[in-house]
């Protein structure tokens, strides 16, 4: 299993336009292509966000529907719930959306992520740390750092993704917040040092940590 640092846009194309071709048992849907290009003859995974046809609200059927769609478009999917910082273990565990992507036998790529944005009252939104009530909403707060380490140990332990991604589109906050970006890279560092030395040695998981990627 890969273990070193990977580009995540270099391992998942989201988007639909990216499809090769659509499972033929799905009639009346819109090819995006007449081609397709079998794994077997490219280096990266194809893969998709997928979102059930009933929401907000939504039964684990329309769930289950909506992996087995993405396992007929390619190889990979990203979950999402409604928290993914410190609390999202949890979350993963109620929506059942890993079941729904192992059943289907996709490769997994979880997002944990540090940031949010949030009414600052007055300000409007603003782009800032994703801290439970009571932790000071501070990268480098040790409170906050035990926390998050702690969420993506659990998250490795229990699900064993095949990928996880530790942030998403992090140049978005740092735009804003440019002084905090030495702590987040110690964050990273003291992550990857736990996953790797910690869960991946002793329970034998092989998940990639993936370079968090930003939007250009």
């Amino acid at each position: 299993m890969v273990t070193s640092i990977i580009v995540a846009a270099a391992i998942i194309a989201c988007g639909m336009s990216f499809w090769a071709y659509r499972h033929p048992d799905q009639q009346n849907q819109i090819h995006q292509s007449n081609y397709s290009l079998p794994i077997a003859e490219r280096r990266f995974l194809i893969g998709m966000v997928p979102t059930p046809k009933s929401m907000p609200e939504t039964t684990f059927s329309d769930i289950a529907d909506a992996y087995q769609e993405a396992a007929s478009l390619g190889e990979a999917v990203m979950t999402w719930t409604s928290e993914t910082g410190i609390g999202e273990f949890d979350q993963l565990n109620k929506s059942r959306v890993v079941e729904g992507a192992r059943v289907y036998g996709l490769n997994l790529v979880i997002t944990l992520d540090f940031a949010t944005i949030a009414n600052a009252g007055g300000a409007g939104l603003e782009y800032l740390i994703d801290a439970p009530p009571g932790v000071p909403a501070d990268l480098s707060d040790p409170q906050f750092i035990d926390l998050w380490v702690a969420e993506a140990e659990a998250i490795a332990r229990e699900f064993k993704p095949e990928y996880l991604s530790l942030g998403n589109e992090v140049n978005d906050y740092f735009y804003s917040h440019p002084d905090d970006f030495g702590a987040y890279l110690a964050l990273l560092d003291r992550t990857y040092a736990a996953i790797k030395g910690g869960v991946a040695a002793h329970h034998g998981n092989g998940c990639a940590l993936l370079q968090p990627h930003g939007r250009e």
